[in-house]
């Protein structure tokens, strides 16, 4: 735990830290497509991260 604070407060002084989010696996994935792959990847490619999120959403209720 000792580690695990030391992180928190480093990233703090940094100006880098995040608080947790309460977000669904669902609601992290349309965020990670959308602020991680989209315009990052080519078109083909975030079809193809599109396809495999519809499917794990499918499989995920």
């Amino acid at each position: 735990m000792a580690s695990s604070s030391h992180a928190v407060l480093r990233e703090k002084d940094l100006g880098t830290f995040e608080e947790p989010a309460k977000m669904t696996v669902n609601e992290h994935l349309d965020h990670w497509l959308e602020t991680s792959a989209k315009g990052k990847v080519r078109p083909q490619t975030f079809e193809g991260y599109k396809k495999g999120v519809a499917s794990l959403h499918s499989s995920l209720h």
